[in-house]
């Protein structure tokens, strides 16, 4: 059984949590509007690691007026006029139940309460920016909700993309005006675009690749794919060709940062009766013929099943090589490169495991092999149990696959030139052994 722990216990149930840039962990939940006493929160934290004992360190908490249920990171770059630098800003996307909310985090040094001497500690502030209310339909029998965001930046545009209950999508252009200055940051939205109904059910998952494809997941089981620059539907994604169980939907879909690897994650659709209740995660990669897998440049590699439960949440490591995901039942799974189970995780929830993320997570250079890599990774996973649970997945047999891809990654440039070397080494030794075969046949004949 692999190490972990517990981080945290909270007083709210979290559902999100992100690892940000400068190495803070953001998390967010709550109770929403009703009056039960539990409160709405958006939590940023350090995590340390000493004598193999993790502990979070709260920074900040800011209280919001609803559950925050999905958040998305992004960040602007600012240039500092005094140190003639570029900054990145990092600001949050947050999906309320009728409104998305943006917050700017405020990186800061905060004096401690020490007399004898003057110390200062890493802090951050959170700030609201400005928000976009969700226009209600008067015709709709239903109320419209937020289901589901997110962010994709493409050159000096931010757009903002929400999913709705009604199976619509919205689409704005984040207009930005800080003139360099990080205090008076002032925000105005666009309203680009809106697919009205464009599923017949909820949102569930909405992702962006490297090219500016959208990618749209609803319970109504459709995925479709849609181009952000034109502003129009490109095709359906007929997902069933490559599964054999036609009661299952997509759930998830995750990216790696450069777009290289895309997972899937599929749950049972209807659940009871006769149904299976297994899931399952598929490995695609990126390639240049898309006439081949209904519209999409993606390849499908390989499928693992995970038995007798449904998948809750999926992440992705930054690099694209390791992928974990998280069940109802409150457990961990870790893959790897090769979508070989890595760790036999013992169980810590008691409850559905809601969302979880890759922390110390780098890329590693293959052009720098004496560059020392970090190999302290950790997987953080939150939970309607309201506690914060540590994973440590650093072991033997991960640290032997990894290297091993670290040479396939290395070599798999020049492999066309070795595989010739060898073959010129081969046919040279045998043509020496034969010309060495014919001069002793011809000095025994003589």
């Amino acid at each position: 059984m692999a190490d972990s722990q517990v981080l945290r216990r909270l007083d709210y149930p979290a559902y999100c949590i992100k690892l940000l840039e400068n190495g803070l962990v953001a998390m967010a939940g709550g109770g929403g509007t009703a009056k039960t006493g539990v409160g709405n929160s958006l939590e940023l934290g350090f995590i340390s690691y000493k004598n193999n004992l993790a502990e979070f360190k709260q920074i900040h908490q800011f209280q919001s007026d609803d559950a925050i249920m999905k958040f998305v990171p992004f960040y602007l770059e600012r240039h500092n006029l005094k140190s003639e630098s570029k900054i990145n800003d990092i600001y949050i996307a947050a999906a309320l139940n009728q409104s998305v909310e943006i917050y700017q985090i405020q990186s800061c040094l905060k004096k401690l309460d020490d007399k004898n001497k003057t110390q200062f500690e890493a802090g951050a502030n959170v700030r609201f920016i400005s928000s976009i209310v969700l226009d209600q339909n008067e015709d709709k029998l239903r109320e419209n909700s937020i289901t589901t965001i997110q962010v994709y930046r493409h050159d000096k545009k931010v757009y903002l993309i929400i999913g709705t209950t009604l199976g619509s999508i919205l689409i704005y252009n984040l207009l930005f005006d800080n003139n360099n200055n990080i205090t008076n940051a002032k925000l105005n939205f666009e309203k680009l675009h809106e697919f009205n109904e464009a599923h017949s059910n909820e949102i569930d998952e909405l992702q962006v690749n490297d090219d500016g494809v959208l990618f749209s997941v609803g319970k109504d089981s459709k995925c479709f794919l849609w181009s952000l620059e034109k502003l129009k539907k490109i095709d359906e994604f007929k997902f069933l060709n490559f599964v054999n169980d036609s009661n299952l939907r997509i759930k998830h879909i995750r990216f790696s940062n450069d777009s290289k690897f895309m997972y899937l994650s599929y749950i049972p659709r209807i659940r009871g009766g006769n149904k299976s209740m297994n899931s399952f995660i598929q490995k695609w990669v990126k390639i240049k013929d898309v006439t081949k897998n209904e519209g999409i440049n993606f390849k499908l590699e390989k499928t693992v099943k995970i038995r007798n439960t449904v998948l809750t949440c999926l992440q992705t490591s930054k690099d694209g090589y390791f992928v974990c995901a998280g069940d109802c039942e409150g457990k961990v799974y870790l893959y790897d490169y090769d979508m070989k189970k890595l760790e036999d995780f013992k169980k810590q929830h008691s409850s559905v495991i809601t969302d979880l993320c890759f922390y110390y997570d780098e890329v590693f250079d293959v052009k720098k092999l004496n560059k020392k890599f970090d190999m302290n990774k950790f997987i953080v996973t939150i939970s309607i149990d309201r506690t914060v649970q540590l994973y440590k997945f650093l072991n033997t047999n991960l640290t032997k696959r990894f290297t091993d891809l670290i040479n396939r990654e290395l070599y798999s440039s020049s492999s066309f030139l070795i595989y010739s070397i060898d073959l010129f080494k081969f046919f040279f030794i045998f043509l020496l052994i034969l010309i060495c075969f014919c001069y002793f046949f011809i000095r025994i004949e003589s």
